[in-house]
């Protein structure tokens, strides 16, 4: 019964191609129901202008982004460090292996609608192909059913490529083919355009919903289900989802709940906690 459930299931992931947006677990169920008609995804939005999350190895992460992949520092200190991506910042905060987990972030940044080869192309940088490319590989995550680099998603009508930094966060390009800019020429690091989702791990699916419609006004993405619900829209959306659930493209690594501050632009100054059990560690802040 185990093996035959298993095969079906990967029949499944491989008939639809991995359904997802920003790393959500695939289900059977969800297949079973599955409407491959694309959404239209709803236009306000949260425009994301910092993320800041935990690393248990501040050096990595400040050598992944400035020396790696050449992206600017606006500020270091012995306990973290911010990079800017585009139009968002990208914050890293030091933590003590030894007494807090490792955790194990989930986000997307934008890409050109139009750029989605050639930024795989770029982040190989095969034989030095690009002067202004990766100074050193980067870690491409397959999709481990498929093999693919490049993951198709015909609901959301988008094309991801899910790379890894040097502190294991899975961090998804994506290119929405029905929004956007196009740009010409070859990919660089300007065509970062800005961090565009990131996950909220949550057994309040509900609450945390309510709580951003509220606080935000922003609509839930048509095809949710309660354990995965997009909220937000074209430029910048939290994905609320439930623990345990497998991050795509991988089968081995599940979401969980860390400490994670997201800074939005609104023009109302506040502080937001999300639901979480036991306690809030997701805060949405804002500025004008």
């Amino acid at each position: 019964m185990i093996l035959q459930n298993l095969k079906t299931r990967n029949a499944c992931r491989l008939m639809l191609g991995m359904l997802l947006l920003s790393g959500a677990a695939f289900t059977l169920d969800s297949c079973r129901k599955e409407d491959l008609t694309p959404i239209t995804i709803p236009e306000k939005s949260f425009e994301i202008t910092e993320l800041e999350i935990r690393s248990a190895n501040i050096d990595s992460s400040r050598i992944f982004w400035t020396q790696k992949l050449g992206f600017p520092m606006i500020d270091s200190t012995l306990n973290s460090v911010t990079i800017q991506v585009g139009t968002s910042r990208l914050k890293y905060n030091r933590i003590n292996p030894d007494f807090d987990p490792t955790p194990i972030n989930h986000f997307a940044i934008r890409i050109p609608k139009n750029q989605i080869e050639k930024a795989l192309d770029w982040l190989k940088n095969e034989g030095g192909k690009y002067p202004n490319g990766p100074k050193k590989a980067v870690k491409i995550i397959r999709d481990e059913l498929t093999g693919a680099e490049i993951i198709q998603n015909p609901i959301y009508n988008t094309s991801s490529i899910y790379i890894e930094d040097d502190a294991k966060n899975i961090i998804e390009l994506v290119a929405h083919r029905d929004f956007g800019s196009e740009q010409e020429g070859d990919f660089s690091k300007e065509q970062f355009l800005n961090i565009s989702e990131v996950a909220v791990v949550t057994k309040m699916v509900d609450q945390c919903q309510d709580k951003l419609q509220a606080e935000f006004g922003v609509q839930i993405f048509p095809k949710t289900t309660y354990g995965y619900r997009p909220i937000g829209g074209q430029n910048g959306a939290f994905v609320v989802l439930v623990p345990n659930r497998i991050w795509a493209p991988t089968q081995t690594v599940v979401s969980e709940p860390f400490p994670t501050t997201v800074t939005i632009r609104y023009p109302e100054s506040k502080t937001v906690q999300l639901p979480q059990k036991p306690v809030s560690i997701f805060t949405v802040k804002t500025e004008p």
